[in-house]
C-alpha cells in the first residue's frame, strides 16, 4: 500500500490545494463586527467626561447654596420621662422614693457631710437623668424602669449608710465629751 501511495502522491497533491484551504480559513476568521477607530473612542470619552463635569458642577452649586444642618439638629429631640408619667403604680413608687430621698437629705443637713460622700449620690443622680433620657426614646422600657427604681434604691441605701455613720460619729463625740 505504501508503494501505491508513493506512486500516486502527485494525484493527492492536486486534489488537496493548501493555498485554497488556508484562504478558506482566513475567510472564516475575519472579524464580523464593526471596526471602531481609536479616534471615535476618544471622542466619546471626552463627551462623557464633559457630561460628568457638568453634572458635578451643578450638584456642587446646588449643595453649596443650602444652609448647613448640624448633626445635632437632625437628631430627634428626646424629652426626659419621669416615672410618674408612666402611670399609676409607677407614680406611687416614684413618689415614695422621692419623699424618702428628700427626707434623708434633710436629715443630712444636720451633720457635717464630706463632699466625697456626696459624690456617689451625684453619680447616681447623673445616671438617673440618663435613664430618663433613655426612657424617652421608648426602647426597652421595662428594663429602664427597673434600672430607675434600682437607682432610687441605691441612693436610699447610700443615704441610710451615710446617716448611720454620721449618727455613730456624733454619738461617739457626745460620749467622749461627757
Amino acid at each position: 500500500m505504501k508503494k501505491w501511495i508513493d506512486e500516486h502522491r502527485s494525484e493527492f497533491d492536486e486534489e488537496f490545494n493548501a493555498d485554497r484551504v488556508w484562504l478558506g480559513i482566513r475567510e472564516e476568521l475575519k472579524p464580523q463586527g464593526k471596526v471602531v477607530s481609536v479616534r471615535a473612542v476618544w471622542q466619546w470619552s471626552a463627551v462623557a467626561a464633559v457630561a460628568v463635569l457638568i453634572a458635578l458642577t451643578v450638584m456642587f452649586r446646588l449643595l453649596s447654596h443650602q444652609e448647613p444642618v448640624l448633626a445635632e439638629d437632625k437628631q430627634p429631640q428626646i424629652r426626659p420621662v419621669e416615672l410618674s408619667e408612666m402611670g399609676g403604680e409607677l407614680a406611687e413608687v416614684e413618689g415614695y422614693y422621692v419623699s424618702q430621698v428628700n427626707l434623708y437629705m434633710s436629715e443630712l443637713q444636720n451633720f457635717e457631710v464630706d463632699e466625697d460622700m456626696l459624690s456617689e449620690l451625684e453619680i447616681l443622680k447623673t445616671e438617673f437623668e440618663t435613664l430618663k433620657q433613655e426612657l424617652g426614646r421608648g426602647v426597652d422600657k421595662e428594663r429602664i424602669i427597673e434600672a430607675m427604681i434600682d437607682n432610687y434604691r441605691f441612693r436610699l441605701e447610700i443615704l441610710e449608710n451615710m446617716l448611720e455613720e454620721l449618727k455613730e460619729k456624733s454619738h461617739e463625740k457626745k460620749n467622749t465629751l461627757a
